[in-house]
């Protein structure tokens, strides 16, 4: 009776489990998928800044060129750096909830492994 309760106890935890995991899934496709409207403004400002200087240095002549040409390429760079850190912070989460998910999966393997154990030892 006692291996009955805890078969039942297991179910529970699996099916918590795999509900878990959905929920998860769900918050990682957020995150990994469609740009917020904070990102889709601060790409439109770099695009903006940066089609502006480039358009800048093409009516401008001389010195002026190259100086919006600098100013460009450090635009280019800053967004670079946001996308970078942006991809990390992505990566970190995703790592943390992978690593979650694994500790979650070994816990409910020693359970089982035990239940398995328990239920040989009745028999």
């Amino acid at each position: 009776m006692q291996t009955k309760f805890k078969e039942n106890e297991l179910a529970d935890e699996i099916r918590s489990f795999e509900e878990e995991r959905e929920n998860i899934r769900k918050i990682v496709g957020k995150i990994g998928g469609k740009p917020s409207h904070k990102a889709r403004m601060i790409n439109i400002i770099f695009i903006v800044l940066v089609l502006g200087v480039f358009a800048m240095s093409i009516v401008y002549g001389g010195k002026v060129r190259f100086f919006m040409i600098e100013i460009g390429i450090l635009l280019l760079s800053l967004k670079l750096v946001y996308f970078l850190e942006a991809h990390m912070r992505l990566n970190h989460f995703q790592f943390w909830i992978l690593s979650s998910l694994e500790w979650r999966l070994d816990k409910i393997d020693k359970q089982l492994k035990n239940l398995l154990r328990s239920q040989e030892n009745e028999e």
